[in-house]
């Protein structure tokens, strides 16, 4: 009889195997948890982005080295403030990446109100009636870390009017438009705004200025972000169907409507229909052909039809809002 067959063997064997059975059930456990442990430990730790941590009362706290950042960031405002020259500050953009953490901490070091002064309805008024603030104001705007009402009217002023006076005199941001950054932060327009903007007609006294008020009129009559957005995306159709409007180029780098309709049908492709539409209502289409004694804008005109490309409809909505008599 073998050793193995032998029934004592047998059950010792049992016996010594489930030991060790159990024991190695034990550790792996006891590695599984520990594992595990250090993972949870691990991940709260970077979960803080080494900007915060958690107390004991599951209270944030900031470190003392994001709050200096922060109280840096602080004062490099104020100082942009009192020198609006350049388009911005170092960091300001790190403001869009804030934390609710920092947000809170932000809001109990620093007040625009006070730093700006003046009544706190009307601080963005306060800032755009001196234009050397024009790109301060462009960064309140541009920041909705900065909760300020945008539809103040003082003694029938807004801020529509007070940006588009900065716009039409020739101040550009490196960012937004000064009136997108508006229209983005809810404005509507008010009544006082569409006589001030048939009022600056009056005041134009060169190309540029007659291509600005051409834009503030589009935000006017747009009233909405979204699609102003779009008309300083495609402002180039926008002009092109401007100047055949009023008979001459405008905003367009062309001596004569000619060089207008040529252009646009070699760029603007995708608003052809549109195009034409607004060359024949105006009654440019024919002051175009009496010039095209080479036959280049006809010769255009046929490959356009010819090879048609799909026509962007979405954008007769904002074409609609600006030039309504196209409609029919």
């Amino acid at each position: 009889m073998s050793v193995y067959d032998d029934p004592g063997y047998v059950e010792t064997y049992k016996k010594l195997k489930l030991k060790s059975d159990i024991r190695y059930l034990y550790i792996k456990f006891i590695h599984i948890n520990y594992l595990s442990c250090i993972e949870n430990k691990t991940n709260m730790l970077f979960s803080t982005n080494l900007q915060s941590f958690k107390t004991p009362n599951n209270k944030s706290m900031l470190t003392p080295w994001r709050k200096q950042q922060i109280n840096e960031i602080i004062e490099r405002i104020k100082l942009f403030y009192i020198d609006s020259s350049t388009g911005g500050f170092k960091g300001s953009e790190k403001l869009d990446d804030f934390s609710d953490d920092d947000r809170e901490y932000f809001n109990t070091q620093f007040s625009l109100p006070q730093l700006i002064g003046g009544p706190v309805k009307a601080i963005l008024i306060t800032v755009l009636e001196d234009p050397a603030k024009y790109n301060f104001s462009i960064f309140m705007l541009r920041n909705g870390l900065f909760p300020f009402s945008v539809s103040c009217n003082q003694n029938g002023v807004t801020a529509f009017q007070l940006i588009s006076k900065l716009v039409f005199s020739g101040f550009k941001s490196c960012y937004d438009h000064g009136l997108l950054c508006l229209f983005k932060r809810c404005y509507k327009v008010q009544e006082s705004d569409a006589a001030f903007v048939s009022k600056l007609y009056g005041a134009i006294a060169s190309e540029e200025q007659l291509k600005a008020w051409c834009m503030i009129r589009f935000a006017l009559l747009l009233d909405d972000p979204d699609h102003l957005e779009i008309a300083l995306q495609q402002h180039m159709s926008l002009f092109t169907i401007v100047s055949f409007k009023m008979k001459k180029p405008v905003g367009i780098r062309y001596p004569n409507l000619l060089g207008v309709a040529n252009n646009a049908f070699l760029n603007y492709r995708s608003h052809g229909d549109l195009l034409i539409k607004a060359m024949q209502h105006y009654g440019a289409y024919d002051q175009v052909i009496k010039r095209d004694r080479k036959q280049t804008f006809r010769y255009r005109l046929e490959d356009f039809e010819m090879y048609k490309p799909v026509q962007d409809t979405a954008f007769n909505t904002i074409v609609f809002k600006i030039f309504s008599e196209l409609r029919g």
